[in-house]
């Protein structure tokens, strides 16, 4: 991935092929016995006209190969995302509208994280769409000990689209706005530079092998996502429901897992609600918390019980410390190390706005 601070990461593709799979695997797999869908120039282009889409979607070899590569040897996460895809893309769509970005754009982050919002990638970026730590604070995601913006559906949609958009009005050509999604507008800039080209396709050359492929899966991967049901392809029934959620905010900071007691479910099944929480509590008496309308309700009728167990918790769960003094030398990676805690909790902690210590200095360290 990156080589400059605004870059975002390729989610990698798992290689496995539908023809080696289990029989119990294969259950509800499509088989295609020629190992291709066969979509010629003349298929490819009578389905995708039809789209009126504004981005480009044109055919080629390249594009040919990531078809055939998604309908068969990724068909079983394929089908997840078609799944994970009619509760994200409503949500895209919406904030896409505020920013006038194609809506054809949301099939991108399948490319980056295959619609995990929480998804890691090798060097550190997170996400539905894959940012990393600096490039999401420069685009208001806040990363603390207790939320990861990155991983909130919203809000890392809304950063994703104020990047497009940004990048679309420097390049003006919706290729080349993508592919620096990618190998950032510095590495665009340069391949254009290099090349002489004013397109994609012209400088696509010039690229990294990475960003080379970056427009072709994403235009086999919109091709997909628009005909997979002519191919018999179905999605995949999700073991939680992320349908019809709504947003309660509960007026205080309540613990996780006495929210999962009033609600009768797992604090995994509250987290993958609210894939931004890192903590095993809400980040704030105002967070608004993301629940499927039948348990919103739910824990409004029960919020009694709620305060009840929230009065307990907290006696129970009073942060214990104590402090560490800085001796000459040491540095927050060190001391981080050393107490088997993050540097990002210790300047939480102690409210520290940069990696500067000095000798004698206390910080305080939770238990």
């Amino acid at each position: 991935m990156i080589r400059f601070i605004l870059i975002l990461c390729v989610f990698s593709f798992s290689c496995t092929r539908a023809s080696n799979l289990t029989e119990k695997d294969e259950d509800h797999l499509v088989v295609f016995p020629s190992g291709s869908l066969n979509v010629t120039e003349e298929i490819f282009y009578n389905k995708m006209n039809k789209l009126e889409f504004e981005v480009p979607m044109v055919y080629n070899e390249q594009v040919a190969k990531f078809i055939d590569f998604f309908a068969i040897n990724w068909q079983p996460r394929l089908k997840e995302v078609l799944s994970l895809s009619e509760h994200y893309f409503p949500i895209y769509d919406k904030i896409f509208d505020q920013y006038d970005i194609p809506y054809e754009i949301k099939y991108l982050s399948i490319i980056e994280s295959a619609l995990n919002p929480k998804a890691v990638s090798r060097s550190g970026a997170v996400g539905l769409w894959q940012f990393m730590p600096a490039t999401g604070k420069l685009y208001g995601l806040k990363n603390t000990y207790e939320i990861d913006e990155r991983s909130s559906i919203e809000k890392s949609t809304e950063a994703a689209a104020k990047y497009l958009k940004e990048s679309y009005k420097r390049f003006g050509d919706w290729h080349l706005a993508l592919a620096s999604y990618n190998a950032g507008p510095g590495g665009i800039a340069r391949a254009m530079r290099r090349s002489g080209g004013e397109n994609f396709w012209e400088i696509q050359p010039f690229l990294y092998k990475e960003t080379q492929d970056y427009i072709p899966k994403y235009i086999a991967m919109a091709y997909i996502m628009n005909t997979y049901k002519e191919y018999g392809i179905t999605a995949k029934t999700s073991d939680i429901d992320l349908h019809n959620l709504t947003t309660v905010a509960l007026g205080d900071i309540y613990f996780l897992d006495d929210l999962a007691k009033v609600l009768e479910v797992k604090v995994s099944t509250i987290k993958s609600w609210n894939p931004e929480l890192k903590s095993d509590r809400l980040p704030s008496k105002s967070y608004a918390l993301r629940l499927p309308e039948d348990y919103s309700y739910k824990i409004l009728e029960r919020k009694n019980v709620l305060m009840d167990l929230n009065k307990i918790s907290t006696v129970a769960r009073v942060p214990k410390y104590y402090f560490h003094t800085v001796k000459k030398g040491e540095c927050l990676p060190l001391i981080a190390k050393r107490y088997k805690i993050t540097v990002g909790q210790l300047k939480t902690w102690n409210s520290l706005h940069s990696s500067l210590i000095f000798p004698n200095q206390k910080l305080k360290i939770y238990k």
